[in-house]
């Protein structure tokens, strides 16, 4: 909690700094909440091995480049904090303890192309997709055969990732919007792999 509240003042004071600068199009700062699935083949513990959803937080700030009245490219940077939700039933066998689990924080960089549908005069709903970049700062997993946590150690291939970017809003007014995330990873080798995000949070335009 302490590295998502020091990264959270980090990026307000990004924001707050450079709003007057950007100010002929939108910068925002965003947070909210997510859940994590590993989709990957039961091959330690098919019995007892289960693969569940895993809590998570994220902070981020975007800038919106306004393309036309409905379409619109935005640019964003995230910190998140994300667990696969992989645990073990029995909780410890010949190949290790919850052999998938893993808790990541790391930095993502997704960039969307959003279409931007006026509701009512102060309300509009926005749809974005897109590619993004994810690098994995701190990761741990258990130890083989203990129930210990051990942090992750690895290259920068290993940490790395790309993978699909959605988002969903709902904008009401010119400042406040409830947003809706998703986040798969193309690459099938490395930490963060076949993880589905869905995160829900409230974002401040300035």
């Amino acid at each position: 909690m302490r590295q998502l509240f020091i990264s959270f003042v980090a990026v307000v004071w990004l924001a707050t700094s450079m709003s007057e600068a950007l100010a002929d199009n939108r910068l925002s700062i965003y947070a909210g909440g997510s859940i994590s699935h590993l989709f990957e083949d039961n091959w330690v513990d098919m019995k007892n091995e289960t693969y569940n959803w895993g809590g998570g937080a994220l902070i981020g700030t975007s800038y919106e480049i306004g393309l036309s009245r409905h379409w619109s490219i935005m640019p964003a940077i995230e910190v998140r904090y994300d667990n696969n939700g992989a645990t073990n039933k029995r909780q410890k066998d010949k190949y290790g303890y919850n052999s998938c689990w893993m808790d990541t924080w790391s930095i993502q960089i997704p960039v969307t192309v959003n279409f931007r549908l006026p509701v009512s005069d102060n309300v509009s709903l926005r749809i974005g997709a897109g590619p993004y970049l994810q690098e994995a700062l701190y990761s741990r997993r258990f130890k083989t055969g203990s129930d210990v946590k051990e942090r992750m150690h690895g290259t920068f291939a290993n940490r790395f990732n790309v993978g699909f970017a959605g988002e969903a809003a709902v904008e009401t007014g010119q400042h406040l919007s409830y947003i809706f995330q998703t986040r798969y990873p193309f690459l099938s080798e490395g930490w963060i792999r076949k993880t589905l995000t869905l995160s829900i949070g409230i974002k401040y335009t300035f």
